[in-house]
């Protein structure tokens, strides 16, 4: 079992023992959309779209706040 940390909310995140750079998963705390992409053979996370928790719904990063 492998985690990452969201970068939107800090949480720990579980991804599937199959998941390949480029797979883009949901946090299950926030909900925000990840991309996983690999540094020095360990997993990281990008966030491409944000959930916006006041609203309930989400922003990309080309949304002006």
């Amino acid at each position: 079992m492998v985690f990452i940390i969201c970068p939107a909310c800090g949480e720990d995140v579980k991804i599937s023992d199959e998941a390949k750079e480029g797979d883009v998963i949901r946090c299950s705390s926030c909900n925000s959309k990840l991309e996983l992409y690999k540094v020095k053979h360990e997993f990281e996370a990008e966030v491409i779209e944000e959930r916006d928790i006041d609203t309930n719904y989400f922003q990309d990063e080309d949304d002006e706040y």
